[in-house]
């Protein structure tokens, strides 16, 4: 794996999912106005750290009483990982640890149904957020951990949202899409699957990379860079308004988008 090299103009795999919740709030991110972290965002912090716990979990006489000893050795280490307020951290160690009891038993059930060692094979990962890199491309970003699928490197991003009643949801195959078009890049290889940890669930769903999600990858990249170049898309009809933390500029912009967008 080479070293990664940092360019103008990089297109993070965030701003994909970003674009395709409402290309106008990327639009104003990428010009220096962030939103502040809430306590949802908190709370995926803490749960994304606790479930790199969880192969070590799995192999646990009391799974329960190791994943509450990790998640008081996440909070204490929260500062230095993640800068948050002290009182949103706090409330969201609070959040994660009334979910401590449901993850621990849904955790057990899927070592039972999927088998504890190809459980554990299937997540233990190879290396944790790794920087990948397309120059090819303009796009980076860091999937959760690599981990191994025979002797290719795959992705697996961990999400603390709600599961899928089958599969992986959309712009989670995109994800997994971005990452392996990068992967393949650096390492060489076809990375073919993927894996997604839907960690509040304790669902570990594979998923195949297909080749209309590495389509709509790039074509999505290619309205992005318009984007970064100054480009204002339109807002789409169904765009996330409510709570948005860019309303205010939003109703003072005027679009100045192409059609395509």
């Amino acid at each position: 794996m080479w070293d990664v090299v940092s360019f103008v103009n990089t297109v993070r795999v965030s701003d994909i999912a970003t674009y395709l919740r409402c290309p106008r709030k990327l639009y104003f991110r990428l010009r220096g106005h962030e939103e502040g972290p809430t306590a949802e965002y908190a709370s995926h912090l803490v749960l994304k750290e606790l479930a790199l716990s969880y192969p070590a979990a799995i192999n646990r006489d009391d799974p329960a009483g190791f994943l509450a000893a990790e998640l008081d050795r996440i909070s204490a280490e929260l500062p230095a990982i993640h800068p948050l307020d002290s009182a949103l951290a706090d409330g969201a160690v609070g959040d994660v640890r009334a979910l401590l009891p449901g993850i621990s038993e849904r955790l057990a059930s899927a070592a039972q149904r999927i088998g504890k060692e190809t459980l554990v094979g299937m997540i233990t990962p190879f290396q944790v957020e790794p920087v990948l890199v397309s120059r090819r491309f303009g796009i980076t970003g860091s999937p959760a951990k690599l981990v191994m699928r025979g002797d290719i490197a795959a992705p697996s991003i961990i999400r603390t949202g709600k599961a899928p009643e089958n599969g992986i949801w959309k712009n989670d195959r995109l994800a997994l899409a971005a990452h392996a078009i990068m992967l393949e890049e650096m390492n060489g290889g076809k990375v073919e699957l993927g894996l997604v940890e839907y960690a509040k669930s304790c669902e570990f769903r594979e998923a195949a990379i297909r080749s209309n999600d590495r389509r709509v990858v790039l074509q999505v990249l290619k309205k992005i860079h318009k984007i970064i170049d100054g480009t204002m898309p339109d807002k789409p009809g169904d765009a996330p308004c409510q709570n948005c933390g860019h309303a205010g500029l939003c109703e003072t912009k005027r679009s100045l988008a192409s059609k395509f967008f």
